[in-house]
């Protein structure tokens, strides 16, 4: 039987997806927590969550987080610009992300485009 070539983590659809999710990504390797813990702020949940200890899901948010930061710091400041402002500082809108650049809603769609290509390609090469 012929195996398979292991297929590369980095497509499109996940650089999307950890993008939209970076803000989230971010504070859960700064906290030492999960994307989807509970709010710890209540008694009870403080107390249901015992001692922190180290997981594999937490090892896996870091070093996405790290392959993303590497990926985005290599991009072409222009691109680079536009990834920043619209998923790492949570902007999420074009319209606000074009004015701040002063660029039209057009061209922060084609760059967001382009990055998530040039990304999903980079870590895909820096991956295999």
């Amino acid at each position: 039987m012929k195996r398979r070539a292991p297929e590369n983590y980095w497509t499109e659809k996940h650089v999307s997806y950890w993008l939209t999710m970076y803000p989230r990504l971010a504070a859960a390797c700064q906290f030492d927590c999960l994307i989807d813990a509970p709010d710890i702020s209540t008694p009870n949940t403080a107390t249901q969550l015992g001692p922190r200890r180290l997981n594999a899901r937490w090892v896996h948010y870091a070093s996405v987080k790290a392959d993303l930061d590497m990926a985005i710091g290599k991009l072409p400041i222009h691109l680079r610009t536009v990834v920043l402002l619209y998923y790492c500082a949570g902007q999420l809108d074009v319209r606000t992300v074009a004015k701040d650049i002063g660029i039209s809603t057009g061209t922060v769609f084609n760059r967001l485009k382009t990055a998530k290509r040039c990304l999903a390609e980079r870590l895909c090469d820096e991956n295999s």
